[in-house]
């Protein structure tokens, strides 16, 4: 049967198209894309503690925060404007996307987290998650004997800055940063360009790396000597040297000697302490220097078989 200018499958088609444009619904999300994708991406965060959001800003109530390393399922929403944020020191502009999270020890959430804290690679968010330090050997993936080029390679160019590395007594050395002017920052020092890391360098208050023993900068002197289990010695304050560790005097972190060298920040009031100060060495048996709070201010990885 045809009707006028119409078949009965034309006919059909109209209408189930003017059924559909009257029943589409209004944006689900507000300002926010919907891309037209039936696969759920999946990908890994490669920042610390990154945190899941109600709504895509920086203002928005935090419903929780996902451990580094940690996998997520992009639910296919993602924000229309891009926003700025610095992590480890390299700036990144990218959108905020809706995802699901995956921790099997934790029930499934849902929020909003900006897109610069998620890669394809699972390697990379683990090495970026690793802070242990592991004296003669390793800080984190950056190891004695690593290349620039391999560290770019295993956390990416964006985070490796060229720069000379700077030391207490005045002097310098060839060198490159990794997450530079952040609270993760390492100094690389080698003897030329291109040349294999010689020692790594930490002296960032904040910083996250520590060893398995629970030395990290801001460690107090006092734990240290708890840790050690007999005295510390160490060079008095004041001057270029002041404040290394010289001796672990025989106890538990003696192993640090030589591969791992922890200088102390002097304690803010000095009433009281001339006989730690110049050069000469001191050592916690004597007990004025405890409770003045004096805490690790640097750290130096040294390999244990010289390159």
């Amino acid at each position: 049967m045809r009707l006028k200018g119409y078949s009965l499958v034309g006919l059909v088609l109209l209408v189930f198209g003017l059924v559909s444009c009257g029943s589409k619904k209004s944006d689900l999300v507000t300002n926010t894309n919907l891309p037209d994708s039936t696969k759920l991406e999946e990908l890994f965060v490669w920042t610390e503690n990154a945190r899941l959001r109600k709504e895509p800003n920086l203002n928005a109530e935090v419903i929780t925060e996902i451990n580094g390393g940690e996998k997520v399922v992009l639910t296919g929403e993602e924000s229309e404007n891009s926003v700025k944020i610095n992590l480890r020191g390299v700036n990144f502009e990218d959108v905020w996307v809706k995802v699901k999270t995956t921790n099997p020890r934790v029930n499934p959430q849902e929020g909003w987290i900006f897109k610069g804290m998620l890669t394809d690679n699972e390697e990379k968010a683990i090495a970026m998650n690793d802070f242990s330090i592991v004296p003669g050997e390793r800080l984190g993936q950056i190891k004695i004997g690593n290349t620039q080029g391999q560290l770019e390679a295993i956390f990416g160019k964006e985070f490796i800055t060229k720069g000379d590395i700077f030391f207490g007594d005045g002097e310098s050395s060839t060198g490159f940063y990794v997450f530079k002017d952040s609270p993760f920052e390492v100094c690389c020092a080698v003897t030329e360009d291109g040349a294999p890391v010689g020692l790594i360098l930490i002296r960032q208050p904040n910083s996250p790396w520590i060893t398995a023993e629970g030395v990290k900068m801001g460690t107090t002197l006092d734990q240290l000597v708890k840790l050690n289990g007999k005295p510390i010695k160490f060079s008095g304050f004041g001057w270029a040297y002041g404040g290394k560790i010289l001796s672990y005097t025989k106890g538990k972190l003696a192993g640090y000697e030589s591969i791992l060298e922890i200088s102390l920040a002097e304690p803010d009031n000095l009433d009281g302490l001339d006989d730690f100060m110049g050069d000469r060495d001191c050592s916690t048996a004597d007990k004025a220097i405890l409770g003045k709070g004096v805490k690790v201010a640097e750290m130096i990885l040294f390999g244990a078989n010289p390159i």
